[in-house]
């Protein structure tokens, strides 16, 4: 026994760790493949991400000295203007073409000369400039303020080159405050925000002022107000934002990250510079780094700001790492598959291996029990623990109520606990085990544990469920041959899935049939108890009219065949044929009660319906008996259709019945009518009946009473209520123990239909 206990143990020790492998599977491989790929992701993209700075510093390094190599080239200019005092327009022209300005310097249209015009000499100064110029110059607009400026010259000679020719730069706010600054901190400058309009190009375009200011030859001015006194004039640079910092990207036809530049900290149209985003690039697409950075030169703030494009992201390295983590789920996923497939095929196999093995025990312990409740006992003993946690097991009695034949569990519960349930199953009509048992199917309480406070029936009820662990429940009806015979429960800890459902279906249907067996044998058992009991009694019945005749009949006899005794009395014989013929329809009496039995039976009971007066009828019986104890009332006639020989006899045993047992007291016999029914009472005040017994009182040789005193096969009740039932009525008794018994009998007057007696009755 310690053996199997150990055996067992070890068994539910390895199917407890079972479950947990292909997990353990699971999560060991998704956890390797996450870190890896995780690893090897965030190294790439930390490279990215440098990348991506590195990037933006090389960008910003380009903006940077493309504007200083333009500023460069603005004080080449000036050194050349400088450098002869008296140098001409077509000097200035020629060296501007040396430059090759379209190939050598993108987003410079043209280099300009914007001549200082001072309050006092201004127009000696005008005079030398258009002296040394080709063309005419006149300052634009007309007139001027006290710091009057004028173009000179802008090469190379465009339309637009030739439209600014004598415009004054100062009468336009932002390029006033470029040249002004330059002016001031002898430095570059640049111009805030302009529009630039191009006869070669549709749109205006953004833009912006470069200048660098001339001094007069020889000064070299340390302050703003000496800067002031020598200056002459400025060169200057209009530049195109958008061709100056287009090829910031060198041979990129696709740059992987834009740049949008704005002037001062405004992120706006309004401020914008130049954008390299194209209208193809997804809106709905999230850069994965961004930057904004500040870059002062010329005395004005730009901002940049970079982002990234998908393009960017598409690196082979990165996709080849996602491919390899997702490549790394699949197999841990298939390993994962692989592993829970053995897992469930192996507990499939060992489940069926313990279901087959359980039904094995389950039928041997049927096999062994005789009754009812050792069959329940067998039941509830193999399925608790292997099946479930509580097995309560129970039989329908011959009133249609539940009794709990047995009640097993683990070892749960308490003693009290488990003596509240062996007491009873639950009265809570709710209940599903009732429900069971009502329908005569199975009842699956999934949530049972969730319904404990509606369907336990009681608090300790509740308790002994919630001391189990219950979660879910099975009743399931115990049918067998179309009668429900009780209903099985299995309360468990786990839900019931379809295969734990169909054993315990077949579980109680083997316990069904052995219960019904069990049955059948008790009820063989009994009925060949009660034929020994009725051949006991008949034997005796008929034996005493037998020998009573029989030695009458020898006296005769005797008497007849000896010639030296006088002949017998007429008188004496008569009384001697008279005490025979007693006995003989005493013995006529009992032989009739035995074929009535055999007809009955045997089904093959007639009714010869006609019309018969029952209390006409009953006076007839009455007369009889001729008995003095015997009274009758009630109506005069009362006519119905009925079998006049088998209502006599109904009549008969009635009254014979309640002289037998009425211990020389009165008899009361009515005839009246009940609605369409006609009834019958017959009542004595004899010994009674006790309550226990008046259920079988109407039964096969039911006797309550001992035989020595009270002679009779104990049939005439039984053949009393299968003529009655087959003539569409009913009888019932009215007792009290030494108060004696009342029997009622009721009849339709018009019967349907005439009605055989069921064999074997009811």
């Amino acid at each position: 026994m310690a053996d199997a206990t150990t055996e067992e143990g070890t068994r539910r020790a390895r199917r407890s760790s079972r479950p947990v492998l292909p997990a353990v599977v699971l999560v060991a491989g998704l956890l390797t493949t996450a870190f890896a790929t995780f690893a090897f992701l965030r190294a790439i993209r930390a490279r990215d991400a440098e990348r991506f700075s590195n990037a933006v510093e090389a960008t910003e390094d380009r903006v940077r000295g493309r504007i200083e190599a333009y500023s460069e080239l603005l004080r080449a200019a000036r050194a050349f203007v400088t450098a002869d005092p008296g140098v001409r327009e077509s000097d200035f022209r020629a060296f501007v073409d040396g430059l090759d300005l379209r190939a050598r310097y993108p987003g410079v249209p043209a280099i300009g000369l914007i001549i200082a015009l001072p309050k006092e000499g201004g127009a000696r100064v005008l005079a030398e400039l258009r002296a040394r110029s080709d063309a005419p110059i006149e300052p634009l607009p007309a007139g001027g303020g006290d710091d009057r400026t004028v173009v000179a010259w802008a090469e190379p000679n465009a339309p637009q080159s030739r439209t600014a020719r004598g415009f004054d730069m100062t009468t336009v706010p932002e390029r006033r405050e470029a040249l002004f600054r330059a002016r001031d901190t002898a430095e570059p400058a640049l111009s805030g925000p302009l529009v630039l309009v191009s006869s070669a190009r549709a749109a205006p375009e953004a833009g912006f002022l470069l200048c660098v200011p001339i001094y007069a030859p020889g000064a070299n001015p340390t302050d703003a107000p000496s800067r002031r006194a020598a200056l002459l004039g400025w060169v200057y640079a209009p530049l195109r934002a958008n061709d100056l910092l287009r090829g910031l990207f060198g041979s990129e036809h696709s740059p992987r990250i834009t740049l949008s530049v704005f002037d001062g900290d405004a992120l706006d149209e309004a401020h914008a510079l130049h954008r390299t985003d194209t209208p193809s690039d997804d809106p709905r697409y999230l850069a994965r780094f961004t930057q904004t950075t500040r870059l002062d030169f010329g005395g004005r703030e730009w901002t940049l700001r970079f982002r990234t494009r998908p393009a960017f992201e598409e690196t082979p390295s990165e996709q080849t790492v996602i491919m390899a983590g997702v490549l790394g789920v699949a197999l841990t996923l298939a390993l994962f598959a692989a592993t829970r497939a053995q897992r469930d095929a192996r507990e499939a196999a060992e489940a069926s291996e313990r279901r087959m093995r359980l039904l094995a025990e389950t039928s041997a312990a049927l096999g062994d029990s005789l009754e009812a409740t050792e069959a329940a006992a067998a039941l509830a003993k193999t399925a608790v623990p292997e099946f479930a946690a509580l097995c309560t097991v129970d039989l329908a009695a011959d009133d249609g109520t539940l009794i709990r034949a047995h009640v097993a569990h683990d070892g749960s519960l308490s003693r009290e606990l488990e003596e509240r349930l062996v007491a009873g199953p639950p009265g809570d009509e709710r209940h599903p085990l009732h429900r069971a048992f009502a329908l005569g199917r199975t009842q699956y309480e999934p949530r049972f544990a969730d319904h404990l406070s509606v369907i336990a029936g009681d608090e300790a009820r509740k308790s002994a469920h919630v001391a189990l662990g219950a979660r879910s429940a099975l009743f399931i009806a115990l049918v067998a041959r179309g009668r429900t015979l009780g209903v099985v429960s299995f309360i468990g800890r786990r839900p019931y899935d379809d295969d734990d459902r169909a054993l315990a279906a077949e579980l109680v249907r083997r316990a069904a049939f052995a219960i019904d067996n069990a049955r059948l044998y008790r009820e063989t058992r009994d009925a060949v108890r009660s034929r020994n009991v009725f051949l006991s009694i008949a034997s005796h019945e008929l034996k005493t009219p037998l020998t009573s005749l029989k030695l009458h009949a020898q006296r005769l006899v005797r008497r007849a065949r000896t010639p030296d005794l006088p002949p017998l009395p007429v008188a004496d014989v008569a009384e001697r044929a008279q005490a025979m013929d007693l006995q003989a329809t005493r013995l006529n009496q009992l032989v009739d009660e035995l074929l009535d039995v055999s007809r009955i039976a045997a089904g093959r009971m007639r009714f010869n319906r006609e019309p018969v007066d029952l209390a006409h009828l009953t006076r007839d019986v009455l007369d009889r008996f001729g008995s003095p104890l015997v009274t009758s009332s009630g109506v005069e006639s009362l006519v119905g259709d009925w079998d006049r020989l088998r209502l006599d006899q109904v009549v008969t045993n009635l009254v014979s019945n309640a002289l037998k047992y009425g211990e020389g007291k009165p008899v009361a016999v009515r005839v009246e009518p009940a609605g369409e029914r006609a009834r019958l009472t017959v009542e004595d005040h004899g010994i009674g009946i006790a309550r226990e017994h008046q259920a079988r009182v109407f039964d096969r040789f039911e006797r309550f009473v001992s035989e020595r005193h009270h002679g009779g096969f104990g049939l005439g009740l039984w053949i009393t209520r299968q003529i009655v039932e087959g003539l569409g009525g009913t009888i019932t008794v009215h007792s009290e123990l030494g108060h004696g018994s009342t029997f009622v009998v009721e009849l339709p007057t018009s019967a349907p239909a005439p009605r055989e007696a069921s064999p074997g009755g009811a």
